[in-house]
Order: C-alpha cells, then structure tokens, then sequence
C-alpha cells in the first residue's frame, strides 16, 4: 500500500484519536462532535496521567532496586568468604583444627551471619511493601488492563489502515508529514518489536483486516532479520501460512471487501495470482468478444 502524507495538526489529532478509540469509543458509533471531543479529552487525560504514574512507580523501583542490591551485596560477602576458606582445606577437621580458622567459624555463624539474616529479613519486608504499593497503583482510579491493550493495537491498526501509512515508517515508530519539512513528523521514543508487529497482525487477523495482517506478520519478520530476538521466526512464520492462507481464500470466495473483512484486490499466493491474473484476463476477453459480436450483429 502507499503512503498518504499527513501533516503535522493532523498527526497530532490521529494519534490521540488512535487512543480514544483503543480507550473507549465504541467501534460502530457514530458520535456528535461534542462528544468525540469529551472522548478524545478524556482518553488523552487519562493516558497523561498514567505518564505521571509510571514515572512515581519507576522512582519507587529504583530506590528498592537500590536498597535490595546493597542488602544482596551483604549476603554474596558471606558466601564469597566461605567459599575462600572453603577452598582451602580438604575436610571439615582440618579447618577447626586451626585456633584461627575455628575462631573465624563462629564469628562467621554468629556476627556475620546475624547481618545476612537481617539483609534477608528486610528485603522480604521492603518485597512486600512494594508488591502493595504496585498493587495500589493498579487499583488507584485509571490503570490499564488486557482489554485496554487490545483496544489500543485495534486502534493502531485501524490508523495504518485508514491512512495507508508505510508500515516499515510505522515499525519503526515514524508517522511522516509533509516532504517540505524535516521536522513535521513523529518519531517513537521507541519502535515496535517483532512481538509487538506480531500481536497487531493477529489484532488486524480477528477483526477481518486480512491483508493489515499480511503486513503486519511481514514487519515483524523483517523486524527478526534485523537482529531482533524478542521472537522466534518460526513462530511468525506459522501465523503468517495461515493469514496469507485465509486471505486467499476469502478473496476468492468472497471478494476483496466486505461488511467485516478486507483483502488485498489479487491473491498473494504466487500461483494463485497467476490463476488470478489469467481469469481476468478472460474474462476481458471475453467481454471484448460479446461487444464485438454485438456490433457485428447490429450491423
């Protein structure tokens, strides 16, 4: 499909609309003008302060993050220490067989070891405070759910969709605007895995977009051949058999569009286009055929 180029006011409307249809907007409504705007006033809120929140949830994590390594620190000294003395004797005889030895035994299993059971103790009360915290935060007014990310891949979809945006652009998390500027387009903070494109193609596959799907399930190989590694190829490979599979078929039984599914206008199986490619040219044969035959019998 080709590219249609936006420009930079509308980018900034589709890419909240892409929201506001992922965060609630119902898919067959049509909705006044007022009330779109509370939508996309509301979704655009809500995704603003879920930012706010992950960023408190971030700061939260990296002081556990922080308190939990130097508690870990405490506990890998005392393995550490052990295993070098350890490491030098053949049997426990020979070890309390030194004063020395035997001495730093018991501090070991007295002092040093009060420091490890204390470091663990603490780092399971600090888990379990912060499980809660998490917790809370998930149950504090807005959080998204599983139903809100597949709404938003479902709106993702329909925005590559509708406006026939390059696919390899958006992967890579880049909506164009106008050629005359360089700078009037979007950039992602960060692009769209192979598991990413993956989970949108089986999105675009159940609501009928057959041929977004194909695209989609081609991104993502393309994504696993440029050294991405957060998918196996085989995996894409199996949906993708199928989505082409089912594309075909639904081409050739049902036509190109439909009420609640799309296809591409020709197969994209080689050899079912070929076969395509030669009814067509039949039956245009034929119709040229009938309309020369209909002038000659009218003469």
């Amino acid at each position: 499909m080709g590219s249609h180029v936006i420009n930079k006011r509308i980018m900034r409307q589709l890419i909240i609309l892409t929201f506001a249809v992922g965060y609630g907007a119902t898919e067959n409504s049509d909705l006044p003008s007022l009330k779109l705007s509370e939508d996309l006033f509301s979704s655009t809120s809500k995704l603003e302060g879920l930012v706010a929140k992950e960023q408190a949830v971030v700061q939260m994590l990296e002081m556990y993050a922080a308190e939990t390594k130097a508690h870990l620190q405490t506990i890998e000294r005392y393995i550490k220490e052990y295993k070098l003395v350890i490491s030098g004797v053949s049997s426990a005889h020979n070890l309390v067989a030194n004063p020395i030895d035997a001495f730093m035994l018991v501090k070991r299993t007295t002092v040093e070891w009060d420091g490890v059971e204390r470091a663990i103790y603490l780092m399971a009360n600090r888990s379990r405070g912060v499980f809660d915290q998490v917790l809370d935060f998930r149950h504090d007014q807005f959080f998204p759910n599983q139903e809100d990310l597949n709404g938003a891949a479902i709106a993702l979809v329909r925005l590559h969709d509708t406006y026939r945006l390059n696919m390899t652009d958006l992967a890579n998390g880049i909506l164009k605007g106008t050629p005359s500027s360089k700078t009037d387009y979007f950039h992602s903070q960060q692009d769209l895995g192979a598991r990413d494109c993956l989970f949108l193609g089986k999105h675009a596959f159940n609501r009928g977009y057959f041929d977004t799907a194909v695209q989609w399930a081609e991104a993502a190989i393309s994504k696993v051949e440029s050294g991405d590694e957060t998918l196996g190829k085989r995996e894409i490979l199996s949906f993708l058999d199928m989505a082409v599979r089912v594309h075909d078929e639904t081409l050739e039984r049902r036509g190109p569009l439909g009420a609640y599914w799309q296809t591409n206008p020709v197969p994209i199986d080689k050899h079912l286009r070929n076969i395509h490619k030669e009814k067509i040219l039949n039956i245009s044969k034929i119709k040229i055929y009938s309309k020369a035959l209909e002038r000659t019998n009218g003469r």
